[in-house]
């Protein structure tokens, strides 16, 4: 089974979500494989986060949202799960409760940042935003665990310049 695990983390990692989800939901969805996954909570969260990420991307938000929130009753302050719900929340445009859920403090992780510059851009703050993108960009990004977290927050940092006409920039 662990086996299995990683290889849906590593279609994951190259950008086959659908593939992953072939492999992690039914593990996710099998109460005798879950039992045994979430003995390890990085197992857990990683494979939460990993089918809750390809869902946002996939449009299934509710999917996204049962599954970030069957991790979070347990893990509340979990930091990728507590992301990925502000994510859905920001996909449908629930853009208080997203906040809620973001640090966007200057000292909180970097992708927290620009979750929250999204987040401003989405308010129509545009000023705040780009200075928010401006700052991440501009900065020395430490890699978050998850490639393609890494890049989607510089792609959105990255967005909201472009956004703003600020192209040279982005």
């Amino acid at each position: 089974m662990l086996d299995r695990v990683f290889d849906g983390f590593e279609a994951a990692a190259s950008g086959d979500h659908e593939r992953a989800d072939e492999i992690l939901r039914p593990l996710f969805d099998d109460p005798r494989c879950w039992e045994v996954i979430a003995t390890d909570p990085l197992m857990r969260t990683g494979v939460a986060y990993t089918l809750g990420i390809g869902d946002l991307h996939a449009g299934r938000l509710d999917r996204a949202e049962a599954t970030f929130r069957r991790v979070k009753s347990d893990m509340p302050d979990h930091p990728e799960i507590r992301r990925g719900l502000a994510q859905v929340h920001m996909a449908r445009g629930e853009l208080d409760s997203a906040a809620t859920l973001l640090d966007p403090s200057p000292r909180a992780h970097w992708i927290d940042r620009v979750i929250s510059a999204k987040l401003a851009w989405r308010r129509g703050d545009t000023d705040e935003a780009v200075r928010r993108a401006l700052t991440e960009l501009d900065g020395s990004l430490p890699p978050a665990g998850h490639p393609w977290d890494d890049a989607g927050a510089l792609l959105q940092a990255g967005q909201i310049l472009l956004d703003a006409g600020l192209v040279a920039e982005a």
